[in-house]
């Protein structure tokens, strides 16, 4: 007999299913925050168990296009960021053998609620009633599983409701004239609360976070965060890094540098005093402050560094930067440099390339340190 041809309505089923297929394998590889991640824990086991559906015996269709559709996703997106390389193509596999293994538990589920629930006629459906049973069973004690699993990592709509109904109320009674925004609960696995962010419409620096356990409230970090200052020396240190980072580039053509300034607020018992919410950024803070460069050098030798340290310093002062330690990391062919704990009297002796070799041999009497990884020829 002739094979018969799949009706409209089938046709317009196994679309839907297709389309749906591959929103969940592109919404999964899509999801980058690290706790979203979790929620691939359903989404996936849900893509394979509607593949078997849709394709039946050629389920093993799923978990290979969504291989390689994450894998192309991941890949592009890694590469993006820092370019093509073997760093995205590893990462793009790796997320590719995840999102595909996490199917299979759907395929599973699928199956064997097909055999709980599927009837055949004929006499001996009675005598696998008891395998039935198990395979639902098994089915639903899979489905449980993975929801648990989800609800630990993630949390759940219902418990995220609740924490953001808790927090509002919160924040209306607790900080009415602060003109909050509230970001959405996340869920922090490592301590079982959802966790969400005050942002203030007109105060940069007011920001802080609320943690909620069992929706109830129980702490905020507005003391630590907004009252002490650290959320002021925080966005200093970023405009000061900012500033370093392009004299270093404009002054001495290092284009591609990173640099991080960051306040010694060890020293100052009452730095909040020094700080004023919102303030203007200087370079005059009375803050001690110490300022960390990375950067690419052709040469890697203790004369070469000391070299760029001088020429940094120099740069710096003529631009009214003072900071009382340097810290350098430098990489070329595979070798690492970290050179830490270079004070300005370091930089003017004269003899930095000789102190960078002593601390190198562990010889240097002062406080610089030189860390090196890798194998020189």
């Amino acid at each position: 007999m002739p094979e018969e041809r799949p009706t409209a309505k089938q046709s317009i089923l196994f679309v839907t299913q297709l389309i749906i297929l591959f929103t969940g394998t592109v919404a999964g590889a899509v999801i980058s925050d690290p706790i979203d991640k979790f929620y691939n824990l359903l989404i996936m086991p849900g893509v394979g168990g509607l593949g078997f559906i849709a394709f039946r015996k050629k389920w093993y269709y799923v978990p290979f296009a969504v291989l390689v559709i994450t894998f192309l996703w991941r890949t592009v997106a890694e590469s993006m960021q820092v370019g093509f390389g073997s760093f995205a193509l590893y990462a793009g596999l790796n997320s590719g053998v995840i999102q595909s293994f996490l199917t299979l538990p759907g395929v599973l589920i699928a199956a064997l609620l097909q055999l709980a629930f599927t009837k055949k006629q004929g006499c001996g459906e009675n005598s696998k009633l008891p395998l039935k049973i198990f395979s639902g069973a098994v089915a639903g004690a899979m489905i449980f599983f993975l929801l648990s699993v989800t609800n630990s990592f993630a949390g759940n709509p219902v418990s995220a409701y609740f924490a953001d109904k808790a927090i509002q109320q919160y924040v209306e009674e607790t900080y009415p004239s602060l003109a909050l925004e509230i970001g959405k609960p996340r869920y922090n696995f490592k301590f079982n609360r959802y966790v969400a962010q005050a942002q203030s419409r007109t105060s940069k620096d007011t920001r802080f976070y609320i943690h909620c356990l069992h929706g109830e409230v129980n702490s905020d970090s507005y003391e630590s965060d907004v009252v002490s200052g650290y959320n002021t020396l925080d966005r200093l240190s970023g405009e000061y890094s900012a500033l370093a980072q392009k004299l270093v580039s404009e002054e001495l053509g290092y284009e591609n540098n990173t640099a991080r300034v960051m306040y010694d607020k060890s020293e100052y018992e009452n730095a909040a005093d020094v700080l004023e919410l919102d303030m203007e950024f200087e370079r005059s803070l009375p803050m001690k402050a110490e300022v960390l460069l990375r950067l690419d050098l052709p040469d890697i030798s203790m004369e070469s560094i000391a070299l760029v340290l001088t020429e940094a310093h120099r740069v710096f002062v003529d631009n009214d930067c003072i900071f009382c330690r340097y810290g350098l990391t430098v990489e070329s062919d595979g070798i690492l440099v970290m050179v830490d704990n270079v004070s300005p009297a370091d930089i003017e002796s004269g003899e930095l390339a000789a102190l960078l070799e002593k601390a190198r041999t562990h010889e240097s009497p002062g406080g610089i340190s030189v860390f090196i990884k890798g194998n020189r020829e």
